[in-house]
């Protein structure tokens, strides 16, 4: 519920071009992924998600959307009785929830989420979908191997997963820890470093 009111304050007015280039130059220059929103090569996408992410209203509903793609995820991977490894299903299948076509289109499902942040906009519901799914993908390969290396215990729902050390000495949350952003992330990496005590 808090996610999707985050999501329904997202409607501010879109920034300035040069307001664009310096989001642009500063994502370009931090980002270890480089420009991801060049996953779907169109300058078109480029653009839109450009315009999403130079918004701070709009960048915090997307964050609380992508928050809840993750934890959809992991709830089907344990409803359906999945038998592959939990990291293989996260591997592939995080994200692919935001599609339009994912199913349920109520506004607390994370596809009607994002069209909500959306329907304001000229951007197309797939492109960023598209777009936001290969981030998060990306996003897991690189910091599991980074909360793995940290000996953090990665945990769902309060509760350790397969994902790391089982050892709840130093813990945080898969669905957290992928909708942070770049900055954020490493923020949070700094503190758990200052904190552990083994």
């Amino acid at each position: 519920m808090h996610a999707a009111a985050a999501a329904a304050r997202a409607v501010q007015a879109a920034p300035t071009t040069s307001c664009l280039r310096r989001v642009h130059r500063r994502s370009t220059a931090r980002s270890p992924h480089g420009q991801w929103w060049t996953a779907v090569p169109t300058d078109e996408t480029s653009e839109a998600l450009a315009i999403l992410f130079a918004n701070d209203g709009v960048r915090r509903a997307l964050v609380a959307t992508l928050e809840l793609s993750v934890e959809r995820c992991i709830e089907r991977y344990h409803d359906e009785g999945m038998k592959e490894p939990l990291e293989r299903w996260l591997a592939t299948t995080l994200g692919d929830n935001l599609a339009a076509n994912a199913g349920d289109a109520s506004p607390f499902t994370p596809s009607g989420m994002l069209g909500k942040v959306l329907r304001e906009t000229s951007s197309s519901h797939d492109a960023v979908a598209a777009a936001l799914g290969a981030e998060l993908k990306r996003r897991f390969k690189s910091r599991h191997r980074t909360l793995r290396d940290g000996h953090v215990c990665v945990t769902w729902r309060g509760k350790h997963t397969s994902l790391s050390t089982r050892s709840m000495a130093i813990t945080l949350d898969i669905s957290a820890a992928l909708a942070q952003d770049e900055d954020d992330f490493a923020a949070t990496m700094e503190r758990i470093r200052a904190v552990d005590t083994r």
